[in-house]
């Protein structure tokens, strides 16, 4: 009764109670006592409740199992831990409409209870897996047809990275945790899943891509490709995963990702940016000394060729922050190895000069900021006379080089 008299005092202040700092700071009070699990608990899986009541109460949840999952026992963590996995799973279509962000917040309070509790983390991924698998192929990665179960273990398995990264948890813990998910097998429902270190969900992954290229109902689609790239985009760094890696081993993986005119078409700004901050992301993962740098080459020209394709044009009448990701992947991939590129792929290191030089000739023009440096090296690459093996480059650079400086020039009077 005293949460929700505080709750309703927020919600709707009167005029003898409409001081919200105080309530405010009575709730974060109330929130760090032991007693306010059941009433958040009660509050949260009463649909008789407004939704906005109920999503308060679920964050508050989401906090108070960071902070203090200590007052709970194990059995109560176990209960707590079945509550949230039961109000998450009990209405599908409350994924799909306006309570989303309701179950979002009760995703991440489950994904940081499994995070701080070894024991759930294993049963938590492997509740995701089935969600996503037909229930008695599990193995053999035999992918549901119901797109909406799809989506939430997606999105299950989206949370947990996050969140076992900001675990406050020892070191001892934290290995323990990492081990679990390592090697152990996690009874789900009838049924047993293993996970075999953390790349054994990038198999998944790939399956799910593969059913979803199949599918014909496009109702949606652009969800669950957002879904997916958000979950890949989450894991790969626990996988240690380069670029070349990805292209040569999952390849399903690396055409999501990459293949940018196509998430275009499905997803749109959100997706065309998400796509383009992973695939920097993997830039940044450092090559084994002994790797293929064949491989990483032809991995590099794949995303030059598929950046190329959406036309330098696209950055007309496109939100600014879309613009800025494209740019600066295409600016990360060629300084990436530039030399080596314009020796061995010259056309296609014009190409993405070219596609670079459109677009920031194109609103806003901070765009111009983010290739600067890049046409400093190519600059620097054109004085440096005593490298005679880049001498068939030279009129190549020579050209964009003079390109770059007219069009700094007009910017500069624009």
């Amino acid at each position: 009764q005293i949460l929700l008299q505080h709750l309703s005092h927020l919600f709707h202040p009167t005029k003898q109670a409409n001081n919200v700092p105080s309530v405010q700071q009575e709730l974060s009070e109330l929130l760090e006592k032991a007693e306010t699990w059941i009433p958040l608990m009660n509050i949260v899986s009463n649909s008789s409740y407004p939704l906005d009541v109920r999503y308060f109460c679920a964050n508050m949840l989401y906090n108070k199992v960071r902070r203090n999952l200590n007052q709970l026992s194990d059995l109560e963590k176990f209960q707590l831990f079945n509550y949230l996995k039961t109000l998450i799973t009990s209405d599908m279509d409350m994924h799909i409409q306006g309570g989303k962000v309701f179950v979002d917040r009760l995703i991440l309070a489950m994904a940081a209870l499994a995070s701080r509790t070894s024991d759930y983390l294993v049963t938590y991924i492997g509740s995701s897996v089935w969600c996503i698998c037909s229930k008695n192929e599990v193995n053999e990665l035999q992918i549901s047809n119901n797109w909406s179960e799809i989506i939430l273990g997606l999105r299950l398995l989206e949370a947990i990275p996050a969140e076992l990264d900001s675990a406050d948890l020892s070191r001892n813990k934290r290995d323990d945790c990492n081990q679990q998910v390592l090697a152990s097998t996690a009874s789900v429902g009838d049924g047993v899943f293993t996970i075999h270190g953390w790349p054994a969900l990038l198999p998944l992954f790939s399956s799910v891509v593969l059913s979803l290229q199949s599918a014909n109902s496009s109702s949606l689609q652009s969800s669950m490709y957002l879904s997916l790239l958000r979950a890949v985009r989450a894991w790969l760094p626990r996988c240690g995963m380069s670029l070349s890696q990805l292209y040569s081993r999952h390849r399903p993986l690396f055409d999501l990702l990459a293949c940018f005119g196509a998430v275009d078409q499905q997803g749109g700004d959100e997706l065309l940016q998400e796509s383009c901050q992973a695939v920097q992301e993997l830039l940044g993962v450092a090559e084994y000394p002994t790797s293929d740098g064949s491989l990483k080459l032809e991995a590099l020209l794949a995303v030059c060729r598929q950046l190329t394709a959406l036309g330098g044009s696209f950055s007309e009448q496109r939100d600014g922050a879309v613009c800025s990701a494209v740019v600066s992947l295409a600016v990360a991939v060629l300084t990436i190895d530039l030399r080596a590129l314009l020796l061995l792929a010259a056309a296609d290191a014009e190409a993405v000069l070219q596609f670079i030089l459109q677009c920031c000739s194109c609103p806003p023009r901070s765009l111009a900021f983010l290739a600067f440096d890049l046409f400093q090296d190519l600059q620097e690459l054109y004085s440096n006379s005593s490298d005679l093996e880049l001498d068939p480059a030279r009129p190549l650079i020579q050209r964009v080089v003079w390109q770059w400086t007219m069009q700094l020039l007009a910017l500069l009077t624009y």
